[in-house]
């Protein structure tokens, strides 16, 4: 597949165009020896610009280019951020729902657990591992798709606000505390459900059917 960039002098571009001698952007460097700063140096070409009769639509140093794409990519990442914790929000719910139905499904394993002498920590013990195990299963299978999937979302975006594709990098404090939130979730969505079944009696159960 071809490039669809191509370099030429600007001369040679400018009279393409018909518009020689004649440019829509000015790059000026400072000299860090001058003494002056960056705010000082734009009123001065904002003036003399104006004093010789050329418009000038904005006038913008680096820094400030800067600040303005970094307030730009923390917008996106709240808003990615706040996608991720919606979807961790909606998966321990899911995981609630599903713990809530194991309960009632295994309701005669439990008479058994009651049976031959499980302790209601016993019983909310079963579950709660369970529930860390199918998180833990979940997380171990994500942490791979997360690769491609950041590296798509920064050329998307890059190709988005820059023109060109970013470089995507790999968190590893991301991934532990990924881990954290997975089990903290993990625990919170079966608290219920593994209440509900250590409550349960042995009469209870004799009568569930």
């Amino acid at each position: 597949m071809g490039s669809n960039t191509a370099y030429s002098s600007f001369t040679y571009f400018a009279n393409i165009l018909h518009n020689p001698k004649r440019s829509s952007s000015l790059l000026v460097k400072l000299d860090p020896n001058s003494g002056a700063t960056p705010a000082q140096i734009s009123r001065d070409l904002n003036r003399t610009f104006e004093q010789a009769g050329i418009k000038v639509a904005s006038i913008s140093t680096l820094s400030e280019q800067k600040d303005n794409m970094r307030s730009n990519f923390n917008s996106i990442l709240a808003l990615l951020v706040m996608v991720a914790l919606i979807l961790a929000v909606v998966s321990g719910l899911d995981l609630m729902g599903a713990m809530s139905i194991n309960v009632l499904e295994r309701t005669r394993e439990i008479g058994v657990l009651r049976a031959i002498g499980a302790s209601n920590a016993g019983i909310t013990k079963v579950f709660m591992i369970e529930s860390l195990l199918i998180g833990l299963t979940s997380y171990f299978f994500s942490i791979p798709l997360a690769v491609p999937i950041t590296s798509l979302i920064a050329t998307l975006m890059g190709n988005l606000m820059m023109g060109s594709a970013m470089q995507s990098a790999y968190s590893t404090t991301g991934v532990w505390l990924w881990l954290v939130i997975v089990l903290v979730l993990s625990l919170v969505s079966n608290y219920l459900p593994s209440r509900n079944a250590s409550r349960l009696t042995v009469r209870e159960v004799l009568a569930y059917e």
